[in-house]
């Protein structure tokens, strides 16, 4: 879908609202930042920008594994900026989880964030339907207006 306009914008985001939001155990931010590099470089459109966007109520447990050897977030961060310099990752942060014990903005604003213009914001109770739209509306809203 490509967003060109206000009317666009407004059926993205209807879309988007009756989307069910899914959890999962792991979190595999390397590979989903290595697998949207991949499919961002190989489309077959033109952007002016090309911004993947992380969300994650925890840190990465589930790393890339090349050849049996798993590969930390830094490193699959490093090459993914390298490859792809005008390549931005931001991030939302899902404050709250009970078995997270580290500062996750600080985590998300280190080790996943790059590129021209990137960011983290943080949600505080994302189990709060309200407050997980109006994060993730100021994160949509600062990366179309800045």
């Amino acid at each position: 879908m490509v967003i060109d306009s206000r009317e666009m914008a407004g059926i993205f985001s209807m879309k988007l609202a009756g989307m069910k939001r899914f959890f999962q155990e792991n979190t595999a931010v390397g590979a989903a930042i290595e697998y949207c590099a991949e499919v961002l470089h190989f489309s077959p459109y033109e952007a002016m920008r090309s911004v993947i966007d992380i969300s994650g109520d925890g840190f990465d447990n589930d790393p890339p594994d090349r050849n049996g050897n798993r590969v930390p977030l830094g490193m699959v961060r490093n090459e993914v900026a390298t490859r792809y310099p005008r390549l931005t990752v931001n991030g939302l942060a899902l404050l709250g989880a009970p078995d997270v014990k580290v500062d996750l903005l600080e985590y998300f604003e280190n080790q996943v964030i790059f590129g021209p213009d990137s960011f983290a914001i943080a949600v505080e109770d994302p189990g709060n339907a309200k407050r997980f739209t109006e994060g993730l509306e100021k994160k949509l809203f600062k990366e179309l207006v800045g």
